[in-house]
């Protein structure tokens, strides 16, 4: 099956609405002009919490976790995260320091998920 397309100048399609030159041309005469146009579906926005585990954010709040991975460890055995001994560099690249990171750690550690988004 190829779709038609409209000739230059535009015609009329089989629905009875005139389309312009290169516009696709209905196969039907119960085609409504407009009717399958795409409609944007918003994201549910789910972020990790903690290993493997999503949830959606509320609303104004970001992950704990997903904010400090990057320079902390998981300690499965304990289920807690450790400030990993990381250069400089690492926190720099992360957005943090390493006393920013050894809070929100602490504060996942305490049970927290959630922080302000900033």
């Amino acid at each position: 099956m190829t779709a038609e397309r409209a000739p230059k100048g535009g015609t009329t399609g089989l629905n009875g609405e005139s389309y312009e030159g290169g516009q696709f041309l209905p196969s039907s005469a119960r085609t409504v002009k407009g009717e399958q146009k795409s409609q944007s579906r918003k994201a549910t926005r789910k972020q990790e919490i903690s290993p493997y585990v999503w949830e959606v954010a509320p609303e104004g709040m970001a992950s704990i976790y997903s904010r400090c991975e990057v320079v902390t460890k998981w300690a499965e055995w304990q289920k807690v995260l450790e400030v990993a001994d990381l250069a400089d560099a690492a926190f720099a690249y992360a957005g943090l320091s390493r006393e920013q990171a050894t809070e929100l750690a602490e504060r996942w550690n305490r049970g927290e998920r959630w922080m302000p988004r900033s």
